[in-house]
């Protein structure tokens, strides 16, 4: 618990609200290495969209394929390279992987993906867990 608000406080301290010095929220590794992804499209670019941007982008094997949310001009005006989910369509890609941590929200991001026609099998959303749960 202490852990966890140090870690907020080292990022606000620092002015990290838009770029992570210290991720809060884990990616699901082993999901990604379960299903052999190399290539992933990041959904979500939250604070949970960071934090697994932030990790995930200095992984050896793993590639950022495109980084997407659905207020992705929110994010682009503060300096982040982030696009719409409609950029999905240009791109090849292993998975989806969601990052959003209320479920319900993941839920629904999973039921527009399949509307969209992306395949349920590379859709990747698991409840974020955070790094002060592994210490």
């Amino acid at each position: 618990y202490m852990l966890e608000h140090v870690m907020k406080g080292v990022n606000y301290t620092f002015g990290f609200s838009n770029h992570v010095l210290v991720p809060y929220f884990i990616p699901p590794f082993e999901q990604l290495k379960e299903k052999n992804v190399q290539k992933i499209v990041l959904y979500g670019a939250g604070m949970v969209g960071q934090d697994y941007m932030a990790y995930l982008q200095n992984q050896v094997g793993v590639e950022i394929v495109c980084w997407c949310d659905k207020q992705y001009s929110k994010y682009q005006k503060q300096g982040m390279k982030v696009f719409s989910i409609e950029e999905i369509n240009n791109v090849q890609f292993d998975a989806v992987l969601i990052a959003a941590e209320k479920k319900t929200l993941g839920e629904q991001i999973t039921k527009n993906l399949l509307e969209m026609g992306v395949e349920e099998s590379k859709i990747i959303y698991f409840q974020p867990r955070r790094l002060a749960d592994f210490l």
